[in-house]
């Protein structure tokens, strides 16, 4: 190895606390690969049903994050979201 040029591991990130509402694709795709332990709790959520919601699917096993909006969802896990949007997309093809 060349100890001019040193590589380091990342093995834990904490972004708890720090009013995220969202995370953009490139942010989910490298959570969804990453084995960093990543701390997104105490963040206020905004649970929309985006195009993000398939690779939110993804990693349920990985984060535990609650809603903070919309109203409906508020202090839920985001395990909720897919039943929410589900109805929201059936009562709209009514």
């Amino acid at each position: 190895s060349d100890s001019s040029n040193p590589t380091f591991q990342l093995s834990y990130l904490n972004l708890s606390s720090n009013r995220l509402t969202t995370l953009d694709a490139a942010s989910v795709t490298w959570l969804n690969q990453t084995r960093t332990i990543t701390d997104l709790t105490a963040n206020p959520w905004n649970c929309d049903c985006s195009v993000l919601l398939e690779v939110w699917r993804g990693l349920k096993h990985k984060l535990t994050l609650h809603c903070a909006s919309p109203r409906q969802l508020q202090g839920k896990s985001w395990d909720v979201i897919e039943e929410f949007c589900s109805r929201i997309a059936e009562d709209m093809n009514k």
